[in-house]
């Protein structure tokens, strides 16, 4: 089956490289002067609070990571699939402000890599149990696209 964002129409045609480059700073400027209460805040009732959702991305950054460099690096590669409820429900608590410096961390590793991955490696296929045949141009587009959807539910916590 042939690969499908759900999150494309949220790129509008951006190198997702890029915004994975922008997408970093906006959560930092965005969260900079939170409280507790904010972190602990959720843009509607039964959802993820903020903490939740930066941590869904440091683990989603995390994961990511790995798969660019197992697709990079390992010929046939098949991506193990997550469940990022049963993440986020292991992880013992954390302070918000060091939840989104591990991101960042993880973040500058990975950007990196995405910046130099090679022209002819950019469309090469890898195979996903759920989503079907992908290339890391999808994987780096997944990833800034649903960075792109938490960081508007993080928007939504901000302005209360």
């Amino acid at each position: 089956m042939p690969f499908v964002n759900p999150y494309d129409g949220l790129l509008q045609g951006r190198d997702p490289r890029d915004v994975l480059d922008a997408s970093v700073a906006d959560l930092s400027n965005l969260v900079r002067d939170w409280t507790s209460a904010q972190y602990d805040a959720s843009y509607a009732p039964g959802k993820w609070t903020a903490r939740q959702i930066l941590l869904h991305l440091a683990h989603v950054e995390m994961i990511d990571g790995v798969r660019l460099r197992m697709a990079l690096a390992e010929p046939g590669y098949i991506v193990q699939p997550f469940t990022p409820d049963a993440w986020v429900r292991v992880e013992p608590p954390a302070a918000g402000p060091a939840i989104v410096g591990e991101f960042h961390a993880m973040r500058r590793m990975n950007l990196g890599l995405w910046r130099t991955v090679p022209a002819d490696r950019w469309r090469a296929p890898f195979k996903h149990p759920e989503c079907g045949t992908m290339t890391l141009e999808d994987l780096a587009a997944i990833c800034a696209g649903h960075e792109l959807h938490h960081l508007a539910q993080l928007r939504n916590i901000a302005r209360g």
